[in-house]
């Protein structure tokens, strides 16, 4: 009877550390996906914006993104559409686009996340459109044919989750900083 108390003790010991160690491993996963998809959406989200800042892609699709709320403006360049947009005057080909992301803990049920993100585009490929190129070459230098430089700037963007579907979309876009 000693020998089966033991063993019995033993035995659910080792079931409890192994449903602590599936627990711990069922959270980590979720969290992981969680955070994953935030990512996707955040990286997919914020060069879809620079594409239409830039004029390199025109503004079919943003609901893939964004929520109705942040498709008003955008708090740098102004509105998306805008033709006074800074590289309207140009055409722009291409672009290096980074987006340096912090981290956060998304529990399985939260519906809503703030993160604060580094964005920058280092090159952009382009040059002036012909109907433009002389008055900014007058304006600006021999330099002015090509796209400005996009600066180096700290966002904080909050995500929701839509319940329905699960997808997550950008709700907001908040300059903090330039670096």
């Amino acid at each position: 009877m000693k020998y089966l108390r033991r063993l019995t003790g033993w035995l659910a010991g080792v079931l409890l550390i192994a449903a602590l160690v599936i627990g711990l491993a069922i959270i980590t996963f979720f969290e992981a996906m969680n955070y994953s998809n935030i990512q996707i959406v955040l990286k997919g989200g914020m060069a879809y914006r620079a594409q239409v800042i830039t004029g390199v892609e025109p503004d079919t699709d943003p609901w893939n993104f964004f929520t109705g709320d942040l498709q008003e403006s955008d708090p740098v360049h102004g509105t998306l559409n805008s033709p006074a947009s800074t590289y309207s005057a140009y055409n722009v080909v291409g672009f290096d686009h980074r987006l340096d992301i912090s981290f956060a803990w998304i529990w399985p049920k939260q519906q809503e996340v703030t993160l604060e993100v580094t964005e920058s585009i280092p090159r952009i490929d382009g040059r002036a459109k012909a109907s433009t190129a002389v008055a900014l070459v007058a304006a600006g230098g021999q330099d002015a044919v090509y796209p400005p430089a996009w600066g180096t700037a700290r966002y904080r963007v909050t995500l929701v989750q839509d319940s329905r579907n699960k997808q997550w979309r950008i709700r907001s876009i908040t300059w903090i900083a330039d670096e």
